[in-house]
């Protein structure tokens, strides 16, 4: 498929929200596979997202748009951007694929352009809830929500499938990766599970296998909607090949970075680097509590 059939499909994918927010309220892809270039949902209210086909991130990285438009800047956008959103849904039994696998080689070899996208981020919303829609092959974190509040996430898989992508890429155009050995666990880089910041999460029942930290409240600050990361439940969760139930990191903030009432209840880790694992960094000005 060309990049510019995807990012046609991007549109329309924004398009059907963008008409569900003042209409039927419901957008619905219910088979099938869609491959598309990345998203922006904005200021969506009651809005249910209901995906039971496969969504591809594009292969296509050369053109992947960047913070600043153009190629080399810092960051690449996010695959999926949701902000300033109010009581939205994603639900369903499908997948959404990042196809991560050759953003994982470039960044061993010091190869992308700009830092890798997330798959799903997620910034100043209020009630959330992620149920079924299980996460793959995430170019970097799975799922970001940021500066949060009221989310509910449960009954889903996330899962970098690094043996099956690499067998996979070895079969079709990619031979020349036959050499690569990467014989530790941590290949495919930075592939966080859910990274939360804000108050007020409920995170149940959900399968991990990343290769990094798994689940991870991270530090807010008074410079940010909600001051302190607080009130975070992970119970039921299977980890497998990860790197701990994660706290942080928490370096010392002017604005006073800040982590409490956090619980992990009732995990279990399958062949473990780490498991809980609490996240200190250093730093000359300010303070931090956990």
């Amino acid at each position: 498929m060309s990049y510019e059939q995807e990012k046609a499909n991007a549109r329309a994918f924004e398009q059907a929200a963008s008409d569900a927010n003042v209409t039927d309220k419901v957008v619905t892809f219910s088979e099938g596979v869609l491959s598309m270039s990345n998203i922006e949902l904005w200021s969506l209210y009651n809005v249910r997202f209901e995906i039971d086909g496969t969504i591809l991130a594009t292969k296509n990285w050369e053109d992947w748009p960047t913070d600043a438009g153009h190629k080399n800047s810092v960051n690449h956008l996010h695959f999926w951007q949701v902000n300033d959103c109010n009581n939205i849904t994603f639900a369903g039994s499908g997948t959404i694929d990042g196809q991560g696998f050759m953003w994982w080689i470039r960044e061993w070899f010091v190869l992308n352009k700009a830092h890798r996208p997330k798959l799903v981020a997620f910034e100043n919303v209020s009630g959330l809830e992620w149920t079924g829609l299980n996460v793959i092959n995430s170019p970097s974190f799975f799922i970001r929500p940021y500066d949060c509040k009221d989310v509910y996430m449960h009954d889903f898989e996330i899962r970098a499938d690094y043996y099956g992508t690499f067998e996979m890429a070895l079969l079709g155009k990619f031979k020349w990766l036959s050499f690569l050995k990467f014989p530790f666990v941590t290949f495919p880089l930075n592939t966080d599970g859910i990274d939360v910041s804000g108050i007020n999460y409920t995170l149940r029942r959900i399968k991990i296998t990343n290769y990094d930290d798994a689940i991870v409240p991270k530090p807010s600050n008074s410079a940010h909607k909600y001051p302190c990361t607080q009130n975070v439940l992970a119970e039921d969760i299977e980890v497998t090949l990860g790197v701990g139930m994660s706290i942080g990191s928490v370096p010392p903030s002017v604005n006073h970075a800040c982590i409490k009432d956090v619980t992990f209840r009732n995990v279990k880790f399958n062949y473990p680097f780490k498991a809980i694992y609490v996240k200190s960094n250093p730093g000359d000005a300010g303070d931090a509590i956990i």
